[in-house]
């Protein structure tokens, strides 16, 4: 009789080692996805920090987020932290449309529903044509105070673009959600002043 037909993991039947087979692959494949999806839940993995001579500096990587139209876009944020100067909170944007956004007249924060902050400072990096739609890339302004409290309040962080009677909502999803939070506090925590005991 061949014992070697008993083997699920079906391989070298001449050693005691099986070679590899599909099921050890599947068995890689379920590993390897495991592993990642732990990787997803440690949000730092998405925060960039550098020290520079006037304070600090974070990048939170792009995270994905879909408009109230159902458009996929992605946002990064930047927080510079000044220890002598007003600082700024930064969130730079991604947006493909049908129509060039030629500019930003104003955005707010929201969480929960309520404003949260408002602005009328902005900068647009590139206004692009790719295939049949275009691809707009800003950045809004903010006070830091002002971003750190939008990321760490309650609820959902949420924010507006006003274009020339356009308005485009941007919302994150639960796991964005989560990680804008952890890294909100993480920021949070690491600028505030120290207090003498």
């Amino acid at each position: 009789m061949n014992k070697s037909r008993f083997y699920f993991f079906q391989g070298n039947t001449r050693g005691n080692t099986p070679g590899v087979t599909p099921g050890y692959f599947l068995f890689g494949l379920f590993a390897l996805c495991f592993a990642s999806d732990a990787l997803a839940q440690r949000p730092e993995k998405f925060l960039v920090r550098r020290d520079h001579p006037e304070g600090i500096m974070f990048f939170i990587e792009p995270q994905s987020c879909r408009t109230d139209e159902g458009v996929q876009a992605v946002s990064d944020f930047t927080l510079d932290h000044r220890d002598s100067a007003a600082g700024v909170f930064t969130i730079a944007f991604t947006l493909p449309s049908r129509e060039p956004l030629r500019s930003v007249d104003s955005a707010r924060l929201y969480n929960n529903a309520n404003p949260a902050a408002f602005t009328g400072l902005w900068e647009r990096y590139y206004v692009e044509p790719k295939g049949k739609k275009w691809t707009n890339r800003y950045a809004i302004r903010f006070t830091p105070e002002e971003g750190l409290g939008w990321l760490t309040g309650e609820g959902a962080p949420t924010f507006v673009v006003y274009s020339g009677g356009r308005v485009t909502g941007f919302r994150f999803g639960v796991k964005e959600t989560e990680i804008l939070r952890t890294l909100g506090l993480m920021m949070a925590i690491e600028t505030e002043p120290d207090r003498p005991r």
